[in-house]
């Protein structure tokens, strides 16, 4: 039923042949719109999720070697964390530092110090 301007309603009745093709018309749209919440929805649950770099991955990505990676640490540029014998990193923390540059800037200086610049 549908409403009209005064108030009454109209009635339409569709055949299986004419379901079937609006359903075949709307399908591609319907498939698209639900792929698309769900691969949001995957993106919001995989967020949620802590990760972690090891010490070598962190170095790897930040482009540096373990010395320097070591130095950040000792700068308090980046801070690990302990489980058990494994030192971690927190994944979104590195992630965040290279797309705004703030890890990429710390350099190890020649004269044995920690410069950020």
């Amino acid at each position: 039923m549908i409403g009209t301007a005064h108030g009454r309603t109209a009635t339409f009745t569709l055949t299986d042949s004419q379901m079937g093709n609006i359903l075949t018309l709307f399908s591609p749209l319907i498939d698209s719109f639900i792929e698309r919440v769900a691969q949001r929805v995957k993106q919001l649950t995989d967020e949620a999720k802590p990760r972690y770099y090891s010490r070598k991955e962190a170095a790897d990505l930040l482009r540096v070697s373990m010395p320097t990676l070591h130095a950040m640490i000792n700068a308090g540029a980046l801070t690990p964390k302990r489980v058990g014998r494994h030192v971690l990193f927190d994944a979104q923390t590195i992630d965040e530092g290279i797309r705004n540059g703030s890890l990429t800037k710390f350099k190890w200086s020649k004269k044995g110090g920690f410069d950020h610049g």
